[in-house]
């Protein structure tokens, strides 16, 4: 395509630019992009040496991609038996970044270049939120060291649909790794390059994508006793610290739990069980951890009539699980003071209430909102997306019993095989007619086929919600991308939705007041485009590059 061609010449012509950051919006094709580069790179050189790094799941995909489509004889460093790479001496490689970082993988990885091109795919998960650049990541601290091995010619090609991931900090570290001492923000100038759908032509000039309309949130009242319940799960979390203040692990921790309480009661329920198992060590000889179970099922694709000493071990077993190549659909614990614990007679009651609303309308009436919304649509394919895993296999047995018919289903623990095979069914045109997926299906996957999507929560963090969208609104989209979110009221979402409408308001007031709800439909920072531009540029000091016209 036009944009992707005129990219790889633009960091081709520029001696500067063997640094960069590619923040093309999710659905330019950035895979392509890099493999264009590198194709172009190896033709000059054929001996050179290029290391991708990207996320496990998204290992196979990237190496398919550039073996099929541009001849690129891409090796895969991947856990298990599917892994055909000689990590120290083949010349192009696709890694799994967290195999790189588990264990001695670091210092193994980091010593078998020197890399004469070093991409990294999904580059916002090198986290490091110190100002300074002094508590980097596993990821991040790998990166670095790859870098600083590299030849004097060397590359790196950083890149993100999502870049700026709300912390300033972050993001200038990234920045940092951009520039040629490794150290300061300005030398990453002119090294930052980004651009938007709704920018980029075809060969003739024409726009490339449809356009999206995000409609206003459909509010669902799930009743006075599960908003009492919802409050008092974040009132779990209220902790008073040393110093007076809620610990920012606590708070963290809050956000996690109120995301999956507000997700669904059986997300919100399964957040508690695991809770009590992790935190208090309950055990089946528990009266309200074992009346929990019992409700719960079936859990995450298990039986209805699972033994509960099964489940529970399942449960166990989730929770002690490290697993190199598993990805986690809830990261609860990660977020939580390893000295902080529930009072156990506060998430008693918890619990209890939580079954009691299992079996209440409170557990039905968010999907009978989503179910209008399917009828509404026809026949159209629809993708759904939800944080939990409680959430997506609850959906998904909904839509079976009411469509008849099985969803496609993506989730965490799938292999890269089955996940393929989940987005190849709904895909197919006699295939399934839904996809509903957790966050595992959030990035790299292509999904445009549909061109409906229907947010069942709000995460945490916008990006997510850019990334979901971006798996329909794709090349290949050719109607206007149709975007529903589904939120409960009394839960942090609503007020989560309207806070990030205020804060837009407040923006496009001095822009153009008429665009307001085109440029909400952005969420990449809660900023349109253009002013991400601008931010992104005075952050930086870089002057962007966007897409000739078809003429140059």
């Amino acid at each position: 395509l036009m944009h992707q061609v005129s990219l790889v010449q633009h960091i081709l012509d520029r001696p500067d630019l063997r640094k960069v950051l590619i923040g093309d919006e999710v659905g330019l094709g950035k895979t392509i992009e890099a493999g264009l580069l590198i194709r172009q790179l190896i033709e000059r050189n054929p001996s050179l040496r290029v290391l991708y790094l990207a996320p496990a799941r998204l290992v196979s995909n990237v190496a398919n991609e550039l073996r099929d489509k541009l001849d690129i004889d891409a090796r895969r460093w991947i856990a298990g038996s599917a892994s055909d790479a000689r990590l120290e001496t083949d010349k192009m490689v696709v890694a799994s970044i967290h195999k790189a970082v588990f264990g001695d993988n670091l210092d193994r990885v980091s010593k078998s270049g020197p890399w004469d091109v070093v991409i990294v795919d999904e580059c916002h998960h090198l986290s490091d939120w110190d100002p300074t650049g002094g508590k980097p990541n596993q990821s991040f601290k790998l990166v670095s060291q790859l870098v600083k091995a590299q030849p004097a010619e060397g590359r790196l090609v950083l890149m993100s649909g999502t870049p700026h991931q709300g912390s300033l900090a972050r993001f200038n570290n990234i920045l940092r790794l951009l520039s040629d001492d490794g150290k300061s923000v300005s030398g990453a100038a002119g090294r930052v390059i980004f651009r938007t759908k709704d920018r980029v032509r075809d060969w003739r000039g024409a726009p490339l994508f449809p356009s999206r309309e995000i409609r206003q949130p459909i509010v669902v009242q799930l009743g006075a006793h599960y908003e009492q319940w919802y409050q008092a799960i974040g009132a779990l979390y209220d902790l008073v610290g040393p110093n007076g203040a809620r610990s920012r692990a606590a708070g963290w921790a809050k956000g996690q739990a109120l995301q999956w309480a507000a997700s669904s009661v059986q997300a919100g329920l399964g957040f508690l069980v695991r809770l009590a198992m992790r935190r208090l060590n309950w055990s089946l000889a528990n009266p309200h951890l074992v009346r929990a179970l019992a409700a719960l099922r079936p859990y995450r694709g298990g039986k209805k009539d699972e033994p509960l000493e099964s489940l529970f071990d399942r449960i166990a077993r989730q929770i002690g699980s490290h697993a190199l190549e598993q990805f986690e659909d809830d990261d609860e614990e990660k977020w939580e003071d390893e000295q902080w614990r529930p009072s156990s007679d506060v998430l008693a009651e918890l619990l209890d209430q939580g079954v009691k609303l299992l079996g209440s309308d409170a557990a039905h009436a968010k999907w009978d909102s989503v179910c209008s919304l399917i009828d509404a649509a026809g026949s159209e394919k629809i993708v759904l997306f939800a944080q939990p895993v409680e959430t997506v296999t609850v959906v998904a047995d909904i839509l079976e019993r009411r469509y008849g018919q099985r969803p496609a289903v993506i989730i965490g623990n799938q292999s890269d095989g089955e996940r393929l095979a989940q987005v190849d069914r709904f895909q197919a045109d006699e295939g399934a007619r839904f996809l509903v997926s957790s966050r595992a299906g959030g990035e790299g996957l292509n999904m445009q086929r549909a061109r409906r999507l229907i947010h069942l929560d709000v995460p945490w963090n916008p990006m997510e919600l850019e990334q979901r969208i971006g798996r329909i609104h794709r090349f290949g989209s050719r109607k206007t991308v149709l975007v529903d979110t589904v939120v409960a009221a009394g839960s942090r979402e609503v007020d989560m939705y309207r806070i990030a409408r205020e804060k837009l308001a407040l923006i496009v007031r001095h822009l153009d007041p008429e665009q307001f709800e085109t440029l909400f439909s952005r969420v990449m920072s809660l900023v349109p485009p253009k002013e991400l531009e601008n931010i992104l540029g005075d952050i930086s000091g870089c002057l962007l590059y966007t897409s000739p016209s078809p003429r140059d």
